[in-house]
């Protein structure tokens, strides 16, 4: 009866420990990277699978960030283009559309990410994750 109660508290550790990982890595997923890249500086993210995702949420959105702004410039570029007033109208009216489209885009990216965090699975996502497993 002792040793299971041992082997109770030594499981409950492991889950504990299962369960800080899974926090910090969703943090990090949910702050853009910044909650990760505190954790890297202070030296928490010691597993390879939390570091991973904290790589992987860093890069995700600096990713979509670029993404964001180039659509911001494209639209920019096309309204001082001397276009007709009818081609400056749908600009103007696309712009909020694809600006929306995507952040909806990220978030879709971030939920998915972050239930396969929790299920203690690696996100595969093509190139990202494969820059990602070469750093570690």
């Amino acid at each position: 009866m002792f040793q299971t109660s041992s082997n109770n508290q030594t499981n409950k550790s492991f889950s504990d420990s299962d369960f800080k990982e899974k926090l910090f890595g969703s943090l990090s997923y949910l702050t853009g990277g910044i909650f990760g890249f505190i954790l890297l500086i202070i030296n928490r993210g010691r597993s390879n699978f939390l570091r991973y995702h904290i790589y992987q949420s860093i890069v995700i959105c600096l990713l979509f960030i670029l993404l964001r702004e180039a659509a911001k410039f494209l639209f920019f570029v096309l309204t001082i283009l001397p276009l007709p007033a009818s081609a400056d109208q749908v600009i103007w009216k696309i712009m909020p559309w694809i600006l929306e489209g995507i952040l909806i885009l990220y978030l879709g990216v971030i939920i998915y990410c972050v239930f396969t965090l929790c299920r203690n699975q690696y996100t595969w996502i093509k190139w990202i994750s494969a820059q990602i497993s070469k750093m570690l």
